[in-house]
């Protein structure tokens, strides 16, 4: 019958795991602790073979009874002490183990906002850098444009005059040669 109220089920897969655990158990207490459990299976194994024995052999219910109160209660109980001794130990394991995942995890949480920190101010860095470049090039373009406007706006007043006194002569030669034309036909 199984120590520590476990039903039959959970006992053997506890057994069988508690069999299983092979070198990777790196701590001695635990180690210790594995050893006491097994220790104690063997011994309330061997106490309950010794009490069905006699059962087989038709021994006194008062004999039995004695054997239960003094020999397999004490070593179910003893059992039970040294799983739970070493639940205990698992559980306290879990425990430390659990704390230091909680401070690498934080640890890793500062980097993170750290390294977070960072590329946003590169990257406001840059902006502003971009902004200012962008900036001055949109400016000496406008620049460039009013120039060139200015420059087309003399080169056509410059010419507009010129021009216009040929366009003029011309237009007066045509019609200086119309009428001579004109007169020479006449």
């Amino acid at each position: 019958e199984p120590a520590s109220g476990l039903d039959p089920g959970s006992y053997e897969r506890f057994l069988s795991l508690l069999i299983s655990l092979d070198a990777r158990e790196t701590h001695h207490q635990g180690d210790i602790l594995v050893n006491r459990i097994r220790q104690e299976d063997a011994n309330y194994q061997a106490a309950a073979q010794a009490a069905i024995r006699m059962r087989i052999n038709s021994a006194a219910s008062a004999q039995i009874a004695h054997e239960f109160e003094t020999t397999l209660q004490p070593r179910r109980e003893a059992l039970s002490t040294a799983i739970d001794n070493y639940v205990e130990y698992k559980r306290a394991e879990l425990q430390h183990e659990e704390s230091r995942i909680a401070a690498s995890t934080t640890a890793t949480i500062r980097w993170v906002t750290l390294l977070s920190m960072i590329s946003i101010a590169i990257g406001a860095a840059l902006a502003a850098f971009l902004t200012r470049t962008l900036t001055r090039r949109y400016t000496d373009a406008q620049n460039a444009t009013r120039l060139r406007e200015d420059i087309v706006a003399i080169v056509s007043h410059d010419l507009k005059n010129p021009l216009s006194s040929i366009g003029l002569s011309a237009e007066l030669l045509a019609r200086q040669i119309e009428r001579g034309q004109t007169d020479s036909e006449t």
